[in-house]
């Protein structure tokens, strides 16, 4: 109880934290956890009754002994099909990260029905998050 962890939009420091950079869960908070990527864990957590945030922690910040499966993405080069947003929060607010052009490079990560989980390089900042499924071809 009563520890705080930085949050990441990817599995790693170098992606950057949401919430003007400081992105930060409580373990005093409800989260849900979905897995572990190399040597983070993918999370999601509410940020209040109407946002929530999918990102990344450390997975030190889990108590010993926590069973975590670990994940696999398709890692697949797309270009988006038309503009779009991406997120970190597909299922309630929809907050914007980034605004994306359509032809964006892309890779896809991952299919999750109404949204996609991509990786994208802007600017040379690599960001993981959201986009609604009719950005990414399918396929």
């Amino acid at each position: 109880p009563d520890q705080r962890f930085p949050v990441y939009q990817g599995p790693g420091e170098d992606y950057g934290r949401s919430g003007n950079g400081k992105a930060t869960v409580s373990t005093n908070d409800w989260i849900e956890v979905f897995g572990r990527y190399d040597d983070y864990i993918m999370i999601q957590y509410d940020i209040n009754a109407e946002q929530y945030r999918i990102g990344w922690i450390e997975a030190t910040a889990l108590p010993k002994g926590a069973d975590v499966p670990d994940l696999s993405f398709e890692m697949l080069d797309q270009r988006l099909t038309r503009d779009c947003i991406l997120t970190d929060d597909p299922l309630k607010s929809e907050k914007k990260i980034l605004s994306l052009k359509k032809d964006t490079q892309v890779r896809s990560l991952a299919d999750f029905g109404e949204h996609f989980y991509i990786e994208v390089t802007v600017d040379g900042k690599t960001y993981w998050g959201f986009v609604d499924a009719d950005c990414v071809t399918k396929g």
